[in-house]
């Protein structure tokens, strides 16, 4: 059977410990615009490894991402918490990269993205964090770099996912 790529994101939603985040994430990703779940992770094709270009690319890459969490979350030493925070930032880091009209990737998709899992959060809470975290994937090319460890972390994973040269067998990895 064929997933849809909805599908296919929500088996990397399933790593997230936490049940009331897991939730929260997914029912975010019920409300992300339509283009999401169906353009490349470029939309100029000059970014990004094969496997995350045309159509649902930019899911690939989303699951990409999240296996990079996974795999280097080992070496980072995170806890529980914090790998469920990095997980639900991964996979919505993305979801507004074309902003309100969906033509073209926006610089300011982290901000919108960020609003976006701000909207139903209290300040200092555990979903502020994950906004905390879209908002500095980035890194150096946007306005807010990464100042916390976790904030970086999930930036060198979202950094490694659009490494032209850096190929995962995204068909069978595990989320």
């Amino acid at each position: 059977m064929i997933m849809s790529n909805k599908e296919e994101l929500f088996k990397a939603t399933r790593w997230i410990a936490n049940d009331t985040l897991r939730e929260w994430t997914e029912g975010k990703l019920d409300h992300v615009p339509e283009y999401f779940w169906n353009i490349a992770a470029s939309t100029s094709g000059k970014y990004h490894p094969a496997y995350s270009q045309g159509e649902g690319g930019l899911v690939r890459h989303t699951r990409a991402v999240v296996f990079f969490v996974l795999e280097l979350s080992p070496a980072w030493e995170l806890t529980e918490k914090e790998l469920d925070i990095a997980i639900s930032a991964a996979v919505l880091h993305d979801s507004w990269k074309c902003g309100k009209d969906g033509k073209h990737t926006v610089n300011d998709h982290p901000d919108i993205a960020a609003e976006f899992a701000r909207e139903d959060s209290k300040e200092g809470s555990t979903r502020w964090k994950v906004a905390d975290l879209i908002l500095t994937h980035m890194g150096k090319w946007h306005t807010h770099p990464p100042k916390t460890n976790l904030q970086l972390f999930l930036h060198t994973c979202d950094y490694f996912a659009s490494r032209k040269l850096i190929h995962i067998p995204i068909d069978d990895i595990k989320c």
